[in-house]
């Protein structure tokens, strides 16, 4: 029998105490029994005497099996809710039949909070609390679709917090207050809207359901906000729109804001012939993303902009660009740019090829996958624009990916654009890319030599290169003036069996460890101390680890702003297919990205 089954039993042969049990109990009995009689012991502290009524509404309450035993503490504070209001069991026995399905009510937290935030009016009852309890039931089952558990309680208390006489006979299906609390405010705006159009009671309910997990979201307490939503409801047919999103909302709200004209150019939706699915509503091919891409595209900005502004992706210095260029002004004044930007290059950047064009009647969106090599997930929109520029000037992908890649000082973007398209020119490729800028940035910026790449010989510059990165080698085996203890990320110690073999990827936390692991592997990671201690990049090492044996590296990492820089093994080769997959498995367990 289980413990709700066995507490109600007991509560019957004992009528709530009155008769002494003088069965021998089990124990499962005599645990559930002893709970039992710390719930009296409770109730008579909490109000000085038992009430029966009250015992036998909650035997009553126990009956539907959508209830669980709840725990004493969740008993004790329904005891003092029915004090008040003897509503109390009914209203939540109706909550816990609607999420039952989600398994909640075996939480007990979680039930605690519905009920410590359920407070009923001493003149109210369940008919007249039906918003509420319609309201409570909708934001728990979407709160807890979307993960959002630790914001239940300020919906639920926000909820209840409205006095019952505010609410209004519903509409078709709906429930809509007169006066309300000011989180709800947008929603019941635009709930007027809809009324006016004769909405159906689904167009209330998607709405309802796509903002109530954002009733605490900046935007909404912007009266222009509200303002923007009639605008486009009353410009559109509401069946159409019903297929936005709160982040479409958001996005077309953004656009208003920083060029109303380029908004009022948007056609009626219902016009640009997009079909509506409601089971896609949350996918790529949103009608939403599809109008305003279309219509931005059409306004000539780029598709990184695009691109980045739906993924919320740019930055504060990248959203001043964004909108410099929404606001009809030339990218290559804005400020903050990351090296001094050419009016071809500016063009090159912005403009997209004809047969990535995307009509505004065209039903699919198909973003790009790739511009010049460069695909939607790999690159920033300032990596991106640094791509374009010297993609521009030595029309290679793999050159360009190869650059890109060995960029880590922000502040020299101009040297390195102009000085690597300069070598490239001079027949400098990307297989001896990784030795040659290591030697330059070490020259330059280090020692503060100057070079003059416009009349240095490549063969030089090679050979030098070499010669530097066995001379640091030689003078560096067993030989430190002093050990650097490098920044510590937050990515601990990765182990995996693969093949019957064991691996480990470990950060490297002292500059020694650098240089061992550079003379091991024939590569220059030795001298990326300044790296680490200047630059956030962290340095890690994947291992064959073998017991009572010397631990042999095979793959050296540089990781930077949570992106892999570069995965370089012995004389700087490439992964091997076993180890590219190890570190797959590791990125994606730390949430790292590729560049």
């Amino acid at each position: 029998m289980e413990p709700k089954q066995i507490f109600i039993q007991l509560n019957k042969e004992s009528q709530f105490d009155a008769v002494k049990i003088t069965r021998s109990l089990n124990d499962a009995e005599d645990r559930v029994d002893r709970q039992r009689k710390g719930l009296l012991a409770g109730l008579k502290m909490d109000f000085g005497k038992i009430s029966p009524d009250f015992l036998n509404e909650l035997n009553t309450f126990y009956q539907s099996k959508e209830i669980p035993l709840l725990s004493n503490a969740s008993v004790l504070m329904i005891h003092r809710k029915w004090r008040i209001n003897r509503s109390i069991f009914n209203v939540l026995k109706i909550i816990f039949v609607q999420i039952n399905n989600l398994g909640l009510t075996e939480n007990k937290e979680f039930t605690e909070k519905i009920i410590r935030y359920i407070e009923l009016e001493p003149n109210s009852h369940t008919e007249r609390e039906k918003l509420k309890v319609w309201l409570t039931c909708q934001i728990i089952l979407k709160v807890y679709a979307q993960g959002n558990v630790e914001k239940l309680d300020h919906f639920i208390n926000a909820i209840w917090s409205i006095k019952t006489e505010i609410c209004s006979k519903l509409l078709p299906g709906v429930f809509k207050p007169k006066l309300v609390n000011s989180h709800f405010k947008p929603i019941w705006e635009v709930f007027s809207i809809f009324k006016k159009k004769q909405a159906t009671p689904e167009i209330y309910l998607d709405f309802f359901n796509d903002f109530i997990p954002k009733l605490f979201d900046y935007v909404l307490s912007e009266k222009d906000f509200i303002t923007f939503l009639q605008v486009l409801f009353n410009k559109n047919q509401i069946e159409i729109v019903r297929g936005l999103s709160f982040t479409d909302y958001k996005r077309l709200y953004e656009l208003k804001k920083i060029n109303e004209g380029l908004f009022n150019k948007m056609p009626d939706l219902s016009k640009t012939n997009i079909e509506y699915k409601h089971k896609d509503r949350t996918s790529a091919h949103r009608p939403g993303i599809r109008l305003v891409y279309n219509l931005l595209i059409e306004y000539g900005v780029s598709h990184f902009f695009i691109y980045n502004f739906f993924q919320d992706n740019l930055w504060f210095h990248e959203k001043d660009w964004f909108i410099d260029v929404l606001q009809g002004r030339n990218l290559v004044y804005s400020k903050n740019l990351p090296f001094t930007l050419t009016k071809k290059v500016a063009h090159f950047f912005n403009v997209l090829p004809a047969d990535w064009k995307i009509n505004s009647d065209q039903l699919l969106f198909q973003p790009p996958a790739s511009y010049y090599g460069i695909t939607n997930n790999n690159y920033s929109l300032t990596q991106s624009l640094i791509y374009c520029a010297i993609y521009f000037d030595v029309r290679d992908e793999a050159y360009t990916k190869e650059v890109l890649r060995n960029l880590r000082r922000p502040g020299n973007v101009d040297f390195w654009i102009t000085t690597l398209c300069k070598l490239y020119h001079k027949g400098l490729r990307g297989n001896n890319l990784n030795q040659v800028f290591d030697y330059i940035d070490d020259q330059v910026f280090r020692n503060g030599r100057k070079i003059d790449f416009n009349t240095k010989k490549l063969t030089n510059l090679l050979e030098e290169a070499h010669t530097w990165h066995d001379e640091l080698i030689l003078m560096r085996i067993g030989k430190y003036k002093r050990v650097y203890h490098l920044p510590k990320s937050d990515i601990g110690t990765f182990k995996i069996e693969y093949k019957d073999k064991k691996y480990k990827i470990k950060q490297l936390l002292t500059n020694k460890e650098l240089v061992e692991e550079g003379i091991k592997l024939k590569h220059c990671v030795g001298t990326y101390t300044d790296n680490c201690i200047d630059r956030g990049s962290f340095i890690f090492s994947l291992r064959l680890d073998k017991e009572n044996e010397e631990i042999i590296p095979l793959i050296t990492i540089e990781v930077n702003n949570k992106r892999i820089l570069q995965k370089r093994g012995k004389w700087n080769r490439d992964c091997l297919k076993e180890e590219d997959s190890l570190i797959q498995i590791w990125a994606t367990e730390n949430k790292l990205k590729f560049t």
